[in-house]
């Protein structure tokens, strides 16, 4: 079977970098709010992690922890040290190649969504950083993220029956028993006009988009930008996010069957017009089985780990608050 996935965190990582910057930015605030097992977990990380969670800062009360957004990401930053100090314990190691790929990846991604080498300069320089510190701190993070989900995903074991089983109970409830993540390009041209000239020029507009994507990919989110025709995935680089492929057109789910991620197709017609799809990614049902089962293994383990550590809290003064509830 299938060992491992990437979990949800990193499909969001290109996110990750400017959020990152922007904890930085705040006032230095490195007080320890809790130490796991005696390993510190500072305020700044609190703050971090709520960023990433699209928590408003606000909303954080440090004073006696009275804030249930604080204690809920305070949760989240335990949770993820008892995994990270689990692994090493058992002596795992995260692939280094990897999270150095992964992380340059987020570092060119910051890149082109500021515009230039200057800006991404000046957005360092405004937030107090450099690229070796950011970069620094990317490798750090995403090691901790990689080793916490390798001792998780090592205890999901399930069959060929246990996968019947679960495709199965998905179609018996209406789900998807394997989901896409797309994105797409449209350039509206009714049925009526595919065989006037002004349909061939939009077909062999859409030809030479799909052209310049497949000679250079990472460009699809600006020519999304520049010319499809759908207002509210344009706003999001042409991402229409994970769903269920039998939902598509018939003409477009067809092609999209036999894509891989990374793939771009050429034009395919609707009822609305010609799209460019590009495939980011699939979930089998391997896959989705795998994501359930690698979430309740999570939970049984946290659950576990937390009844066995120290777990102690302070104010943002240092003044000890006790420990935190255990399940």
């Amino acid at each position: 079977m299938r060992r491992f996935i990437k979990p949800a965190w990193i499909a969001i990582g290109w996110l990750l970098p400017l959020r990152l910057a922007l904890a930085q930015a705040l006032p230095p605030a490195d007080a320890i709010i809790a130490r796991v097992n005696g390993d510190p977990i500072l305020l700044s990380q609190v703050r971090e992690m709520a960023l990433n969670q699209d928590i408003p800062l606000d909303w954080l009360t440090v004073e006696g922890l009275r804030g249930d957004a604080y204690r809920r990401v305070l949760t989240m930053l335990v949770d993820k040290k008892l995994l990270v100090q689990k692994a090493r314990i058992d002596e795992m190691q995260a692939e280094e190649l990897e999270v150095a790929r992964l992380v340059e990846a987020m570092i060119k991604q910051l890149r082109e969504r500021l515009g230039s080498e200057q800006e991404l300069d000046a957005f360092l320089e405004k937030n107090h950083l450099t690229l070796p510190s950011l970069r620094r701190t990317l490798i750090r993070r995403e090691t901790n993220q990689a080793l916490a989900a390798q001792v998780v995903a090592r205890r999901v074991n399930f069959d060929n029956d246990a996968l019947a089983a679960f495709k199965s109970e998905r179609r018996k409830n209406d789900e998807a028993v394997e989901e896409v993540n797309l994105a797409h390009i449209l350039l509206r041209c009714p049925p009526e006009e595919r065989k006037t000239q002004l349909g061939e020029e939009i077909y062999l507009r859409a030809l030479r988009i799909a052209q310049q994507i497949g000679a250079e990919p990472s460009r699809f989110t600006e020519l999304a930008d520049s010319h499809s025709d759908d207002r509210a995935s344009r706003r999001l680089g042409g991402r229409l996010g994970w769903m269920d492929p039998e939902s598509l057109h018939p003409a477009l789910r067809d092609h999209v069957a036999k894509m891989e991620p990374g793939d771009v197709s050429p034009p395919l017609q609707s009822k609305q017009g010609f799209h460019i799809m590009f495939l980011l990614g699939r979930h089998t049902p391997r896959d989705l089985l795998f994501a359930r089962e690698f979430s309740r293994e999570r939970i049984d383990l946290t659950e576990q780990l937390r009844k066995q550590a120290s777990i102690q809290l302070f104010d943002i003064n240092g003044k000890p608050l006790g420990e935190l509830e255990k399940p």
